[in-house]
C-alpha cells in the first residue's frame, strides 16, 4: 500500500506540473524590441576652392543630408580625414605640430563645417590638394 501511496503523489505532482506549464502560453510573454542605431558614412572632398578666410581660420561648409535634427540634437557625429601620408583615416580634431594648425569641425542638422585654426593667430594656408573626408553620424537610441 505504501508503494500505491507514492506511485499515487508522484502521479498528481506530474499532472499538476504539466498543467501549470500547459497554462503557459507564448501570448503572456512580454515582447522585447532592441532599438538598434542607425549609423551613416559620407564622404566629402574639399578642394582649394571650398575653402574660405575668417579672422585667423579657413573653413568649408558642407551639406549631408544624413545629419538630421534628432542626429544633431541627440545622435554623434564624427569626422575623420585621409592622411596623404599614411593613406589612413585620423580623427578630428587634429593637431599638425609643424604647422601650428588645428583641425576641428562643427555640424548642425543638415551641414557639416570644417575648420583650421592657427595657433600662430596667423591665417592657414589654403590646401593646394583635395582632401578627402568620412562623416559618420549614428542615431541615439534613447529619444
Amino acid at each position: 500500500m505504501g508503494i500505491l501511496n507514492q506511485f499515487t503523489k508522484i502521479k498528481w505532482v506530474f499532472i499538476s506540473l504539466l498543467l501549470i506549464i500547459s497554462a503557459c502560453s507564448k501570448d503572456d510573454e512580454e515582447e522585447t524590441t532592441i532599438n538598434i542605431p542607425q549609423t551613416y558614412t559620407d564622404i566629402i572632398q574639399l578642394s582649394s576652392g571650398d575653402w574660405q578666410a575668417d579672422g585667423n581660420r579657413i573653413y568649408s561648409v558642407k551639406s549631408i543630408s544624413n545629419i538630421t535634427a534628432e542626429i544633431a540634437n541627440y545622435g554623434s557625429v564624427n569626422v575623420y580625414f585621409k592622411s596623404a601620408i599614411s593613406n589612413e583615416w585620423q580623427p578630428l580634431p587634429y593637431v599638425f605640430p609643424n604647422d601650428n594648425i588645428i583641425e576641428t569641425y562643427w555640424y548642425q542638422a543638415g551641414s557639416i563645417e570644417i575648420e583650421r585654426i592657427a595657433s600662430d593667430s596667423l591665417v592657414p594656408a589654403t590646401p593646394t590638394e583635395t582632401l578627402t573626408y568620412k562623416v559618420v553620424s549614428s542615431e541615439s537610441n534613447n529619444y
